[in-house]
């Protein structure tokens, strides 16, 4: 038989086999592990020659995740209330993009976030940082709404995850 023919027929069977017989004390990673090799060992062509063929899946590029933002949290500042807000680092990141918007405590539409002062690097609408918190401030009553996404930056070209879900705080008790 030729090998081709062999080969496209176990991949065949290994992957619907794979689909259906996975154990149940295995996770869905450790399934897609299993199935990403395949060995084929050409049992008729073993005796004209004593070689396996071996074929991976493509690796694919590593996605990046999208971050968890906590709900900020409210403390006293040096000039104003500060509202934290900390999200858990996205593995592979090289940095995140931060999109910010205040209201006052009685308007109805929030606009973009200025704060008075920050260390931090603004790229259009959107504030860069490698940390994962950002604090915002205000002396009066202002709620917050936050957004996070995280990117990794290859020469000039950078890849991004996809948004967080909006987190939210404010510099009043409720």
């Amino acid at each position: 038989m030729n090998k081709k023919l062999v080969l496209a027929l176990t991949c065949v069977a290994v992957i619907s086999l794979a689909g259906c017989g996975a154990k149940k004390n295995n996770t869905d990673a450790e399934a897609n592990k299993e199935a990403s090799t395949i060995v084929v060992d050409d049992a008729a062509n073993k005796a004209s020659s004593e070689e396996s063929v071996e074929v991976k899946a493509p690796e694919e590029a590593k996605e990046l995740s999208v971050p968890i933002v906590k709900g900020g949290m409210d403390r006293e500042g040096e000039d104003a209330i500060e509202v934290v807000f900390e999200w858990i680092p996205v593995e592979g990141a090289d940095g995140y993009e931060v999109d910010i918007q205040s209201k006052a405590e009685n308007d109805t539409e929030y606009t973009p976030y200025e704060p008075g002062y920050t260390e931090l690097e603004k790229d259009g609408d959107y504030f860069i940082t490698t940390d994962t918190k950002f604090v915002a401030s205000a002396q009066d009553d202002f709620d917050f709404q936050i957004k996070v996404r995280a990117f990794r930056a290859e020469d000039e070209d950078k890849t991004f995850s996809d948004w967080s879900k909006v987190a939210y705080g404010q510099t009043y008790d409720k």
